[in-house]
């Protein structure tokens, strides 16, 4: 163990008499100092968590030990990626490439460099069955097995130069990403691609506004809700479209980002998607997190952070909860239902720019410079 993370403090005793206190904020359990990097995953109670120097770290969730710490063996500088899927038996890490793990022991077993384009690892996707979809900033989406790490097909979306494809999702029939070209403006929009073949269903840009010095890149999602792909364009535009053609459905319009007097450019907002049951719950850059009916598009509620500053790139549901990172590096729990802040957890200093991981039990969080944290999550309000 290196001195970056030196001391496993469990606080179990403290974890219990805040257990005693219904509707608090959550109980840390224990801290392990370092640099955390990315979105945790939690899987047969341990929690895998990357560090910002190319590591991955099994940590026993219950008490913070270190099972075991393994290396990407990527290129020197900060890890590229921030996502680590569990799929089986295996662990997969997404830094410049795909690495994956054997999650009881932390051996590597296999390694994914693609024969065309290059840095899958930076836009890990989710995984779907037996394979593992990544994006790429060399404009490819590849699908990955996860038991052996054999590419099963790989798809380049556009020849443009300077387009990057962003964390594919997916169901049995599709999968589906975000993309952004890099010009001056941005412009982007969404690809759909056969889940077995790669082949490319279809690619509808976003729609370019009237103002055409405006970015359209893409920003929030794609996430599917049975016959649609939702996903945000950087001018703040929710859409949907259909699953298997790309026609468009419906649209959620900007928010008024002159009335929420946010502080970054006016004509952008990216915002980040997650789904509850059937509300869509939607991020921005204003601090605003809004739920609507996916039906009708109606707004259930709106929560605001006392500190207006703006929400992450990515949220997380876990049961009622929706877990969203703030840009000053707190997480604030949101009950699902109403919209009611339940805690907050960290401070600017710490870091905590990605949702966390959940199981049963407990909440991990990784934070770029509080490190890592293993808390009890809090028992319901009395009513």
């Amino acid at each position: 163990m290196t001195a970056a993370i030196a001391t496993v403090m469990p606080l179990l005793a403290a974890a219990t008499a805040a257990q005693g206190e219904p509707g608090g904020g959550p109980a840390i359990l224990w801290k392990v100092g370092g640099e955390g990097h990315g979105a945790p995953v939690a899987a047969d109670g341990r929690a895998f968590v990357l560090t910002a120097r190319h590591e991955l770290i099994a940590f026993e969730g219950s008490t913070g030990r270190i099972v075991w710490r393994s290396t990407t063996e990527d290129a020197a500088g900060e890890t590229a990626g921030s996502t680590v899927v569990s799929c089986g038996r295996q662990i997969i890490a997404g830094d410049n490439t795909l690495t994956a793990f054997n999650a009881d022991s932390g051996e590597r077993t296999w390694r994914f460099n693609p024969p065309s384009g290059y840095g899958p690892g930076y836009y890990l996707g989710s995984r779907h069955r037996n394979s593992v979809f990544a994006g790429s900033p060399a404009a490819r989406v590849y699908a990955v097995s996860c038991s052996s790490g054999a590419l099963e097909w790989s798809a380049a979306i556009s020849s443009a130069p300077k387009t990057t494809v962003f964390e594919p999702v997916a169901d049995d029939e599709v999968v589906v990403a975000g993309y952004t070209t890099f010009t001056e403006p941005n412009v982007g929009g969404v690809v759909a691609l056969a889940r077995l073949s790669g082949h490319v269903l279809w690619r509808v840009p976003f729609p370019r506004p009237e103002n055409a010095a405006l970015s359209t890149g893409a920003t929030g999602g794609p996430v599917i809700v049975g016959n649609v792909v939702i996903a945000s364009s950087a001018n703040g535009i929710v859409y949907a479209l259909d699953r298997m053609t790309g026609a468009h459905r419906w649209l959620i319009p900007a928010l008024d980002r002159v009335a929420d007097a946010a502080p970054a450019d006016p004509d952008k907002d990216f915002r980040a998607l997650a789904v509850s049951g059937r509300l869509l719950i939607v991020g921005s850059l204003t601090g605003r997190l809004t739920a609507y009916d996916i039906e009708s598009r109606q707004r259930r509620w709106t929560y605001r952070s006392a500190n207006r500053g703006g929400i992450g790139l990515r949220l997380r549901v876990v049961g009622s909860h929706v877990y969203v990172p703030y840009v000053d590096g707190v997480i604030h729990s949101v009950n699902a239902d109403t919209g009611r802040e339940e805690w907050t957890f960290g401070t600017w200093q710490d870091g905590f720019l990605w949702p966390p991981a959940a199981d049963d039990r407990y909440l991990y969080l990784a934070g770029a410079a509080a490190g890592f944290y293993g808390l009890r999550l809090p028992l319901p309000a009395r009513q």
